[in-house]
């Protein structure tokens, strides 16, 4: 029974250490950041791709994490050994989502610093973000 246990547990794992983005992430976002720059960010399998002014962008990623938090729904990423999450904070709106930057290694994936505001539509407000759902 322990080996069929630990062999469950190893297996799980290697799934949760290495899982491509779920569907709800995966499209093309327009973002914006602190200084208002505007980006497309393209979420893939396995990969960002950020466009800019200054040209793409591409970081490797996996997703770490799914679940929710107070109603919202969040996916956990690892991008360079750094945790990343992309919150979706209204609910039933999978249009508009936060991608943040977790500070404190707690598991709470609904806060941390906001790195780019995102929408699937339309370019979204940086400043109108944080005060709508970061306060």
């Amino acid at each position: 029974m322990k080996k069929i246990m630990m062999g469950f547990l190893v297996m799980l794992s290697l799934t949760l250490g290495g899982c491509s983005g779920s569907e709800a992430i995966k499209k093309t976002w327009q973002v914006e950041d602190a200084s208002q720059n505007t980006y497309t960010m393209e979420i893939n399998d396995n990969e960002i791709i950020l466009t800019g002014s200054a040209g793409d962008e591409k970081k490797a990623y996996s997703q770490n994490a799914v679940g929710t938090s107070s109603a919202n729904k969040y996916y956990g990423l690892l991008i360079d050994r750094k945790q990343y999450s992309i919150v979706f904070p209204e609910k039933g709106n999978d249009d508009v989502a936060l991608f943040l930057k977790m500070t404190i290694d707690d598991g709470d994936y609904s806060s941390g610093d906001l790195v780019y505001a995102m929408h699937a539509k339309d370019t979204p407000s940086y400043i109108e973000y944080v005060e709508k759902y970061l306060k």
